[in-house]
């Protein structure tokens, strides 16, 4: 992990805590930093990627904490996890008709008892 230059240079150095951020003293320490582009985005630095195991498509939330700073996490995974991206490729090209959904369930029961429902 990268540390501010500048807070490493001093004589005292005091590494932070790497689950918190925090030195003994209870400083922070800037470890990276990010610019605003004019569309409202910002880039996360590796690190903090790295450090919230942040892959390409996941979804972060940010809130406020009682002393009012930004806290940004890893969004909760969907229960289905990535489910419904991995099936996208075996859905049909158009919707299914309730009409084709109750023919496919009649068709289905006929096979499988051997009479119409």
């Amino acid at each position: 992990m990268a540390y501010d230059e500048e807070a490493r240079s001093g004589e005292n150095f005091d590494p932070p805590d790497p689950e918190t951020g925090y030195t003994d003293s209870g400083k922070e320490v800037i470890v990276a930093t990010s610019v605003l582009t004019s569309e409202g985005q910002l880039t996360l630095p590796r690190e903090v990627q790295n450090r919230l195991e942040l892959r390409e498509g996941d979804r972060v939330e940010f809130y406020f904490d009682e002393q009012g700073r930004v806290v940004l996490k890893r969004a909760s995974e969907d229960p289905l996890g990535r489910l419904p991206g991995l099936l996208h490729d075996l859905a049909p090209e158009r919707p299914v008709t309730i009409e084709e959904m109750d023919e496919a369930v009649h068709r289905r029961a006929y096979e499988k008892y051997g009479k119409p429902h």
